[in-house]
């Protein structure tokens, strides 16, 4: 709970941690980022660029300043971001399926998991430090009966010095 810029989890007892990669054309590919508007909500995006089967998972988290530190329920997701995205709780993520072949995209639905927020700390309106753990089960996009586990998560995160952060 210090600020560390550190994020990683267990996705179906797979360790996920992100990882940059070697950008695009005007524009880099960086592990772990912060997207919100101010503090009333936040994106956590984190990404795994140097895979081969590359994996991404998104927690997207409402109310900052009237929650506060605290849990923060787990609801559906409509698999977007951002203005495009559900104005609740929610988290997707996007993983390799080796039987399909193919990546799959699974989405939070109701209740289903929880983030808790362990530290929320606005320090001279510049830099805030974000700490806390996740954890949920979601149903993959095309196929409600397939579900997967996303467990010991942890993140803990300074801005804006994430952006000074190498994730290799």
């Amino acid at each position: 709970m210090t600020g560390e810029n550190t994020f990683g989890c267990l996705i179906e007892g797979k360790f996920f941690r992100p990882r940059d990669g070697t950008g695009t054309f005007n524009t880099e590919d960086r592990g772990l980022r912060v997207i919100g508007g101010g503090n009333q909500s936040i994106e956590l995006d984190a990404r795994d660029f140097k895979s081969i089967k590359t994996a991404s998972i998104l927690i997207h988290l409402e109310n900052l300043i009237e929650t506060g530190e605290g849990n923060y329920q787990l609801n559906s997701s409509n698999r977007f971001r951002g203005l495009d995205g559900n104005n609740n709780n929610y988290m997707h993520c996007t993983i390799w399926g080796d039987k399909a072949q193919t990546y799959q995209q699974y989405l939070s639905f109701d209740q289903s998991g929880i983030v808790s927020l362990t530290k929320f700390e606005v320090i001279q309106n510049v830099q805030t430090i974000r700490s806390g753990t996740f954890r949920g089960n979601l149903v993959r996009f095309n196929n409600p009966t397939d579900t997967i586990s996303v467990s010991i998560g942890r993140f803990d995160i300074k801005t804006p010095q994430l952006f000074d952060v190498s994730f290799p």
